[in-house]
């Protein structure tokens, strides 16, 4: 069996981050449009705001590992 690394093992680990004001008045704001789209309500499992953050962030390395690999930055 492979082993894995310590990194691997923790795929649900929280992370306390410090987020600006503004950022987080626009992901509230997202939570209803989020939650009206069935497809992404459901494949989320309920939404509010922590569930709208890991979205955003998924989506968000998702552009950046696209940007960095196809383009190599800007």
């Amino acid at each position: 069996m492979k082993r894995r690394r310590k990194t691997e093992r923790l795929t649900e680990s929280p992370v306390t981050l410090r987020l600006p004001a503004d950022l987080l008045k626009g992901i509230d704001g997202l939570v209803p449009a989020v939650a009206a789209d069935g497809d992404t309500a459901t494949m989320l499992g309920g939404v509010s705001r922590s569930a709208v953050l890991r979205f955003a962030l998924l989506e968000g390395v998702k552009s950046l590992e696209k940007r960095y690999r196809d383009g190599g930055g800007k």
